[in-house]
C-alpha cells in the first residue's frame, strides 16, 4: 500500500518469503521514479499529484497522461518502469503481467489498498515468543586487563573475515588521543548453531545452503565425519554450485579419502577455475593416489602462481625429492 505525504511519494520495499531476524529498509526517492512533475515545482498545481489517492484520470490516445505518468488499462497510472514478472519491480510495486524475468512485457504497478502480496504472508506469532537477547562478548571484555582504550565512538563494521559464515564484529576503540587500533570479536556458539541448522534442515532436507552450513558448522567442532557427508549431501542437491564441492575435497583430505577428495576439487576446478590454492590440494590428492607424475604437475603449477607459505615450501620440497627441481 503506498503513502503519498504532500506530493512525494515513499515506498516500502518488498519484503521476500521467510522469516527474518534483522531487517534493514532503505528508502530513497527521485522525480523520475515518483512521478513528480518537474514544472509543477515552479508553484502550479501538479494534475497528477495525489492522483492513486483520489479519482483516476482517464486517459487514451487522445488524451495522454501527465509527464510521468502511463495510460494503462483507460487509467493514468505513475511510471513505474518495465515488467516481465513482480521480481523485475521495486518499491512496493508489481508487475501487470506474469510471464517470465527480464524484459519489458508490462509495467510496474502500485499495490491497491486492500491488495497484498501472498509472498509476504506468515505465520503469526505472540509477543512472548520473543527471547531476551543473550550477550555472547562485551567490550571491555569482562576478564583479563582492562584495555587502555575502552571508547567506541564509530559504527561497529559486521563482517565474516574467516569465510566460516560466522561474523565477526570490527571497531577501532580510542582513547583521547583517537582511534589506536582495530578489534574483531566474536561470540560464536556451534553447538546453538548446529541444533538450529539441524531443526532447519528437518523441516526442508534438500535446502543446499542449510547443508553447507551445516557442514561448516561441524567442521568448526571438529566433526569431519559428519560434516562430509552433509557436505556430499549439498552437492548432490545443486551439483553446478562449486562450494559444496571443495568443502567435500577438502573434508575427504582428512578423512583419507584422496581419490573422492580429488575428484570434488577437479570438478571445483572446473566450475571456478584460478584457485591456486584448489591446484596444491589437487596434487595432495594425486599425491595420496599413488599417481607422483600428476602430482608433480599441479605442484609446479602451483608454484608458478606463488612461491611463499607452506604450501609453496611443501610442493618444492615434493618436487625436489622426486627429482624434478633442484
Amino acid at each position: 500500500m503506498s503513502l503519498v505525504p504532500s506530493r512525494r511519494r515513499v515506498s516500502v520495499g518488498k519484503v521476500g518469503r521467510g522469516v527474518l531476524t534483522g531487517l534493514l529498509l532503505l528508502a530513497a526517492c527521485s522525480p523520475a521514479r515518483v512521478g513528480v512533475d518537474e514544472d509543477a515545482r515552479d508553484g502550479g498545481e501538479d494534475p497528477s499529484a495525489d492522483m492513486t489517492m483520489g479519482p483516476r484520470i482517464p486517459c487514451g490516445p487522445d488524451q495522454p497522461c501527465p509527464t510521468g505518468w502511463l495510460c494503462h488499462m483507460t487509467q493514468c497510472v505513475p511510471d513505474r518502469g518495465t515488467c516481465c514478472s513482480d521480481n523485475d519491480c521495486q518499491n512496493d510495486t508489481r508487475c501487470s503481467v506474469q510471464v517470465g524475468d527480464g524484459g519489458s512485457c508490462g509495467i510496474c504497478l502500485d499495490w491497491k489498498d486492500g491488495d497484498s502480496d501472498a509472498m509476504c504472508k506468515g505465520n503469526g506469532f505472540s509477543a512472548t515468543e520473543f527471547k531476551a537477547p543473550v550477550d555472547h562478548c562485551q567490550w571491555p571484555p569482562k576478564t583479563g586487563p582492562a584495555p587502555s582504550a575502552r571508547d567506541v565512538v564509530m559504527t561497529p563494521l559486521v563482517i565474516d573475515l574467516d569465510g566460516d559464515t560466522f561474523p565477526e564484529i570490527i571497531f577501532a576503540p580510542q582513547t583521547g588521543a583517537g582511534p589506536s587500533r582495530l578489534v574483531a570479536m566474536s561470540g560464536k556458539d556451534y553447538d546453538k548453531a548446529a541444533e538450529r541448522f539441524q531443526t532447519a534442515l528437518k523441516s526442508t532436507p534438500r535446502d543446499y545452503a542449510a547443508n553447507v552450513l551445516m557442514a561448516k558448522c561441524l567442521a568448526e567442532q571438529d566433526k569431519n565425519p559428519q560434516a562430509l557427508e552433509y557436505a556430499r549431501t549439498a552437492t548432490k542437491i545443486y551439483p553446478q554450485e562449486a562450494q559444496a564441492h571443495k568443502l567435500v575435497g577438502v573434508l575427504s583430505l582428512g578423512q583419507k579419502d584422496p581419490a573422492g577428495a580429488y575428484e570434488h576439487l577437479d570438478r571445483y576446478d572446473k566450475l571456478l577455475p584460478g584457485d591456486a590454492g584448489i591446484t596444491f590440494l589437487k596434487g595432495v590428492s594425486l599425491e595420496g593416489m599413488g599417481k607422483r607424475q600428476e602430482a608433480a604437475t599441479q605442484y609446479s603449477a602451483y608454484l608458478k602462481r606463488t612461491q611463499q607459505g607452506k604450501a609453496a615450501e611443501y610442493s618444492y620440497s615434493r618436487l625436489k625429492s622426486w627429482g624434478y627441481a633442484k
